[in-house]
């Protein structure tokens, strides 16, 4: 009984591999319904073997509608291979089914993929079956959407929240805020950013709250999120966060609230910034910078010599965003002391700017070349170090020096030779 089984089973490979050369898919699909086992009297046919068959008569499989017990078995204790080229083929197989107004079997197959592909690295299979569903039912995938963004595996949970936005509307938005709610830190933290690209302000009062999380991770979402749904009403809760956050929570608070207008965001940071502890301190030093708060300037001055080097730092980084003609010989004689690589180029930095900000450009070079008479050996070295990069100083450059003797040497460090420097 079994060798008449087995002798069919042959007959039917040879006519596969025929249909193979000839490209049709008949034989293909015969070829699969012959390796079920109830045709082949409890025979089980080796993974090995099955795959090796299989794999060619997979893309003739995804015309047949008897096919999919074939193509979903694949993602069942199969090899890597197997389980590597069979989902985009049982993906294919249920965008036809649904192109063919076959909608409830094509679902069926996209869920099975969402089911079953979620191991490390195929997450992509999973959310592409997700889509699929999306644009299938539209709002009626919701509870899909909610499901996978409380995946374990960010790949897919951003997929997820990638598709939210196809189903749009407060009653969706609230459904979110409650997945939120109840979500472990790192989910909710990926849905409050969500929210905040959302752009629907019904979640701010969620988005707000989370503002004040335990969790670093979370209010580091919440930050971005709430100063796009609320706009100016949120800067006074965003503002307390100074007070602890560290380096990375600053940088994030420095971005937002240089996202307000300046007459709004200058006085609480000029109010906060005596009171205000590292690292939070220095950003907002770079926010009074950035915003032209030239009215701070002296304070930017007195940071610019503090101990801490991240605030000395973004000191003089604000001050070549405020100082001008008049501030050159401050920053020269600053620059004379400076000892540190750092110091030194920031201040080079602001001299430029300074100059720079002259607004006849003929004329830019000139009160360096003043400062050439009055400004010690080493100041000088650096002011011919700094008008390269200031246009209308081509007279100096050409040789007009005070006293008619060009300064030659190196700094007093003996680090920093005059003439060959570049700009």
């Amino acid at each position: 009984m079994r060798a008449r089984h087995v002798k069919q089973l042959f007959s039917e490979v040879e006519a596969f591999a025929n249909a193979i050369n000839k490209e049709l898919g008949e034989q293909a699909i015969k070829l699969h319904r012959a390796l079920n086992p109830k045709n082949l009297g409890g025979i089980e046919v080796p993974d090995a073997a099955r795959l090796a068959l299989e794999s060619r008569a997979f893309p003739f499989l995804t015309h047949d509608p008897a096919a999919g017990p074939a193509l979903s078995r694949s993602r069942v204790a199969a090899s890597y291979r197997e389980r590597s080229a069979a989902p985009s083929l049982y993906l294919l197989y249920a965008r036809r089914l649904v192109e063919s107004g076959r909608t409830t079997e094509g679902l069926q197959a996209a869920r099975a993929i969402l089911e079953n592909y979620r191991r490390a690295g195929e997450s992509q299979h999973a959310s592409a079956a997700l889509a699929l569903v999306v644009s299938t039912v539209g709002a009626r995938a919701l509870p899909d959407l909610l499901a996978a963004a409380g995946s374990p595996d960010r790949a897919f949970r951003g997929s997820a929240l990638n598709l939210a936005g196809r189903i749009p509307g407060s009653e969706a938005t609230l459904r979110w805020v409650e997945k939120a709610g109840t979500a472990p830190p790192d989910v909710r933290a990926d849905v409050v950013a969500m929210l905040g690209q959302r752009g629907d302000a019904v979640a701010l009062p969620f988005v707000r709250e989370s503002l004040r999380s335990a969790d670093e991770t979370v209010r580091l979402a919440a930050i971005p999120a709430a100063t796009r749904l609320g706009g100016p009403a949120v800067l006074p809760d965003l503002l307390p966060l100074l007070g602890s956050a560290d380096a990375v929570e600053s940088a994030a608070l420095r971005t937002a609230l240089l996202g307000y207008p300046a007459p709004l965001v200058v006085p609480e940071a000029a109010r906060l910034l005596d009171s205000t502890p590292p690292p939070a301190k220095a950003a907002l030093v770079e926010v009074l910078g950035e915003k032209g708060a030239s009215g701070e300037i002296e304070s930017i001055y007195r940071l610019a010599e503090d101990a801490d080097p991240a605030l000395r730092d973004a000191s003089l980084r604000a001050l070549a965003h405020l100082v001008g003609d008049a501030d050159l010989p401050r920053l020269v004689a600053m620059l004379e002391k400076a000892a540190e690589t750092d110091t030194i180029v920031r201040l080079r930095e602001a001299i430029t700017a300074a100059a720079l900000r002259n607004p006849d450009p003929e004329q830019r070079g000139e009160s360096l070349l003043g400062l050439l008479k009055t400004t010690t050996s080493a100041g000088k070295i650096e002011i011919l170090k700094v008008l390269p990069r200031v246009g209308g100083a081509g007279r100096a450059l050409a040789g007009r020096w005070p006293g008619g003797r060009r300064p030659t040497g190196r700094r007093p460090s003996g680090r920093h030779p005059v003439v060959r420097e570049r700009a």
